[in-house]
């Protein structure tokens, strides 16, 4: 079967991806989005008519040919919540941990910290031997996890992720909290992230806020910030944010990669960065990287 155009679409009622493809002989199929790259894999080829509107939709226009990884992929593996608390509970496990948390952030970050240090500048104390922007990196953290605690009855809306950002980039590189409008490198590939456009992103956070779990939309919201790249620094730091206020507010735990996970982690964020491809991290985070308690 060959597919001459590719349409997508989000089934509402539990988020999964369902693609409208028209055959060569007219008629016209309904499959999951795991189905549609079996079929595009088995084919051998990496392209088809599929084109893409101004606001990046996906439309039935005749035009140019892109190839579909480069389409948005919120993987059609609904994750369910590990954890059923309270916010009250929820909160509460963050402020117990929230050191454990932003040491954890910054060592993702390859900030050289131990857990002592992270502690000391978290309670203001001075430490010596540190880079100042070190310092200045972990009370940011410090500020955006006070943020989100402090707003969990707000949406976790495109201007929100801004204000995150600026909280996590206060004095330590250009204009945080706006969208890049420079090209930037990633360390690890050479992969390139596009630039963003505000209404584009807004669109895909609509669709991924229409998934119906807490956790799945949590982890989804997480990894497809930490791709699309909208900041000139901070991208990781405030993904997770912004993944962790969604669970927080849902009562389903903390997002956090544990030290012994972390180049695993790394590993498979370049593979998704690469691939646009979030079933094999989205599943890793899910399995080893959702904190919590299960009260009685």
């Amino acid at each position: 079967m060959t597919f001459i155009n590719i349409e997508s679409y989000y089934y509402f009622d539990d988020g999964t991806p369902i693609y409208v493809c028209i055959n060569t002989d007219g008629s016209i199929k309904h499959v999951r989005y795991s189905d549609l790259i079996k079929a595009i894999r088995a084919s051998g080829k990496d392209d088809f008519n599929v084109v893409v509107d101004e606001n990046g939709e996906i439309t039935r226009s005749s035009g140019e040919a892109i190839k579909l990884r480069d389409s948005m992929d919120i993987c059609d593996t609904i994750f369910t919540d590990k954890f059923s608390m309270t916010i009250e509970q929820n909160v509460f496990v963050a402020k117990r941990n929230i050191v454990d948390y932003i040491w954890k952030s910054a060592k993702l970050e390859g900030i050289a910290v131990t857990y002592p240090d992270t502690e000391a500048i978290y309670n203001g104390l001075v430490v010596s031997g540190m880079n100042v922007d070190d310092i200045q990196a972990i009370n940011n953290l410090k500020h955006a996890w006070r943020f989100i605690l402090e707003t969990i009855e707000y949406t976790t809306d495109y201007p929100f992720v801004c204000e995150i950002n600026r909280r996590v980039g206060s004095n330590l590189f250009h204009n945080p909290g706006l969208i890049r409008t420079v090209p930037v490198s990633i360390g690890g590939t050479t992969w390139r992230p596009d630039m963003p456009i505000e209404s584009q992103i807004k669109k895909e956070l609509a669709k991924i806020f229409t998934l119906k779990g807490k956790t799945d939309k949590a982890i989804t919201l997480m990894l497809h910030l930490m791709r699309k790249q909208m900041f000139l620094d901070g991208n990781k730091r405030t993904s997770m944010l912004a993944g962790n206020h969604v669970m927080i507010s849902g009562g389903t735990g903390i997002i956090s990669v544990p030290i012994e996970k972390q180049v695993a982690f790394t590993e498979l964020l370049v593979k998704y960065y690469e691939t646009n491809e979030m079933a094999e991290i989205k599943e890793f985070v899910y399995d080893n990287c959702i904190d919590g308690i299960a009260f009685t």
